[in-house]
């Protein structure tokens, strides 16, 4: 397959187009509050948990030349959100509650970058009956049938030449678990040792196999150069290419 390789400049793709880059997202909406107690919803798809209580996302201004003025008047470009944030940086987040920004950046020259910590989330207890004892427990969000950004764009008849949102929800029926002949049993992040081990458990690797991939990967730790230390790495690389496969 023939591969062709863009170089990007700032927000210039170079002809490629930005899905390659931004793939498919939750949808949310952000309300905030300005210093009247005026409220804005604004929503977005460049927005992400960036850890267990941490969320991201950005807002665009486009066509202001320079939207980070001590001054606030309104502008028209300028998103309400972004001004209300600069007033009250407190947010609600739809699908988790309620979030204070304790990061603000700006990304090139059209868009801002929040980083929040979710203090409080309200949830519906129904979903939350389903997240504890429905047949997808521990699924959170997604029992919510969240909608996902595809697209925006125009079609390709009259009817749809206006330029428009696509969206798509995800089919659980299609979810595939990863197979259980490999990996910790009881640690998704393990370490290494407790991987190593664990395959022994399943019979891929002996005893002696394994105390030598733990010497190997201490080896290799100490000296992590693929040419000078070529030979640590050729070995324990097939030490682990007996680990992962099937038996």
């Amino acid at each position: 397959m023939k591969h062709i390789r863009y170089k990007l400049k700032g927000n210039d793709f170079n002809g490629a187009h930005h899905r390659w880059v931004q793939p498919p997202q939750v949808s949310y909406f952000v309300t905030t509050i300005d210093k009247h107690g005026n409220t804005n919803v604004t929503p977005t798809t460049m927005g992400t948990c960036i850890g267990q209580n941490y969320f991201s996302f950005t807002f665009s201004n486009r066509n202001i030349k320079d939207w980070d003025l001590d001054i606030h008047p309104y502008q028209e470009g300028i998103k309400q959100g972004y001004a209300n944030l600069r007033d009250n940086p407190e947010c609600v987040i739809s699908y988790y509650g309620h979030a204070k920004v304790i990061h603000t950046h700006k990304l090139g020259d059209m868009w801002t970058h929040y980083i929040c910590e979710v203090i409080a989330i309200t949830v519906h207890e129904e979903l939350v009956d389903k997240n504890e004892n429905g047949p997808l427990p521990g699924y959170g969000i997604m029992l919510a049938d969240p909608l996902f950004e595809v697209y925006i764009g125009r079609g390709t008849t009259p009817e749809t030449e206006s330029w428009r949102l696509e969206y798509a929800r995800l089919n659980m029926d299609t979810l595939e678990r990863c197979p259980e002949y490999i990996g910790c049993k009881d640690h998704w992040t393990g370490t290494f040792s407790q991987w190593i081990h664990e395959e022994a458990d399943r019979g891929k690797l002996t005893s002696s196999e394994v105390k030598r991939a733990l010497e190997l990967e201490a080896l290799w730790a100490k000296n992590p150069h693929p040419i000078k230390n070529a030979a640590v790495k050729s070995e324990l690389t097939q030490l682990l290419i007996k680990a992962v496969k099937e038996i």
